[in-house]
């Protein structure tokens, strides 16, 4: 099996054949036009749209949604919306099969309805390569005439298990779903070694390493809801899905130690907390609230937020908690490094690849509470100069995700897919 590679930023120099402006598909199952704004995979979509079409490329949105197919633009940018078809089809068979394949059912619609829309596009816009991620399996059914990437930006086999998910058929063929999509693609890329090397044992295939970019791109911010509810208030904050993956169950485990031995600390949560597998049928927050008992009222959860209103929530937390099972680059964490915040994420679960413990940031063990708490009291008693000293070397690690340098990496991946796709075709 060949290893991991990360991407030369020299790749592409002597590459002849290829016109200088991409148009590119992105596909995607979330966008920030749409209800659910706040996905790792809504941000990363837009920012990397934004940057392509900053440095001349053109970048196409198409967005899997249940709303009426139609095309807006959103800052200089076509979105397509394209309906999800077959809800008759799929609920007679899950009525059939007792919903045993359900989940596999909706990932062959939502790959077959892109498909579709997208080979009737291609005919009036030439595309020149698509970009799919690795969610649902969307690109299982892909036109044969245009390269394709996936870029993995989760494993479900290793989120099932941080989810403590059952092993159903349901389940098993949805998996296996995603792998035939990954071999059925022209190359792989992910953000973090962490999947890349999952995805490559359990495959076979190389997947190159291209890190998330990242910049600040809201300009207008909102304090009102930080002022509501934070104003004046000494806390810790987590913001995303608010579930066992993201190791919100052994926050829920610490809670009352951390806010008995500090009197004058409060923990914030923002995010959503239904619908994501809580414990023992009980959501995490209401788990959280319940073991913090007389300190309850120093647990504040506020649902999930767009960006002007989250930043100033971030810019204002001592530090940012964020114990995940198995993550990914996450948002969450470079939004709160972007911040010139101290974050607690986990070593093992992708954090390491961009905190070095004690000196960006800190890292604490997967599943552990012990050694979560003690990171967390560390961080408590920094002096000032050497929260200073972190928070900047946190800063000065995120400069290094730059769209200027990242989306160039991309821009040169493409290339080199789109050089083999070619070159593959005319030896046929």
């Amino acid at each position: 099996m060949a290893p991991t590679k990360h991407l030369d930023s020299e790749l592409t120099q002597s590459m002849t054949g290829i016109c200088n402006n991409l148009t590119i598909g992105l596909v995607t199952t979330e966008y920030v036009t749409e209800d659910n704004f706040d996905g790792g995979l809504s941000n990363y979509t837009h920012r990397v749209a934004l940057s392509l079409k900053q440095i001349g490329h053109t970048p196409i949105i198409f967005l899997i949604t249940n709303k009426p197919s139609q095309v807006i633009i959103h800052q200089g940018i076509e979105v397509h919306r394209i309906k999800i078809r077959g809800w008759k089809l799929i609920r007679l068979i899950n009525l059939l099969t007792l919903n045993k394949c359900s989940s596999a059912l909706f990932q062959l619609c939502l790959s077959l309805c892109t498909l579709f829309y997208i080979k009737r596009m291609h005919k009036s816009t030439c595309l020149s390569i698509l970009h799919y991620p690795s969610c649902a399996g969307l690109g299982l059914f892909r036109p044969k005439n245009l390269p394709c990437i996936i870029r993995i930006s989760s494993y479900i086999p290793l989120w099932n298990k941080a989810y403590e998910m059952e092993r159903t058929v349901n389940l098993r063929l949805s998996e296996k779903i995603e792998d035939i999509a990954y071999l059925k693609a022209d190359a792989l890329l992910a953000p973090s070694y962490l999947n890349a090397r999952a995805v490559e044992n359990a495959i076979g295939r190389p997947v190159t390493v291209i890190e998330t970019p990242f910049i600040m791109e809201t300009v207008e911010l909102d304090d009102s809801v930080y002022r509501l509810y934070l104003q004046h208030k000494k806390y810790l904050l987590f913001f995303g899905t608010i579930g066992l993956m993201k190791g919100c169950g052994l926050i829920a485990e610490i809670i009352y130690e951390l806010l008995d031995q500090e009197l004058d600390l409060y923990f914030a949560f923002v995010g959503k907390d239904t619908g994501y597998l809580g414990y023992k049928g009980e959501s995490i927050m209401d788990r959280i609230r319940k073991n913090a008992k007389q300190h309850v009222e120093r647990i504040i959860h506020i649902d999930r937020l767009p960006h002007k209103y989250l930043y100033p929530i971030i810019s204002h937390s001592y530090a940012v908690v964020l114990p995940s099972r198995v993550d990914n680059m996450p948002n969450a964490c470079l939004e709160a490094m972007g911040h010139r915040k101290i974050v607690i994420g986990t070593d093992g679960a992708s954090f390491e690849q961009l905190i070095v413990d004690g000196v960006s940031g800190f890292l604490c063990k997967i599943d552990d509470k012990r050694s979560l708490l003690e990171k967390i009291q560390k961080v408590l008693s920094l002096t000032p100069e050497e929260k200073n000293i972190i928070q900047e070397n946190a800063w000065k690690r995120i400069q290094e995700l730059h769209p200027d340098k990242v989306v160039n990496q991309l821009v040169e991946f493409y290339r080199q897919v789109i050089n083999d796709f070619h070159h593959k075709n005319l030896n046929q």
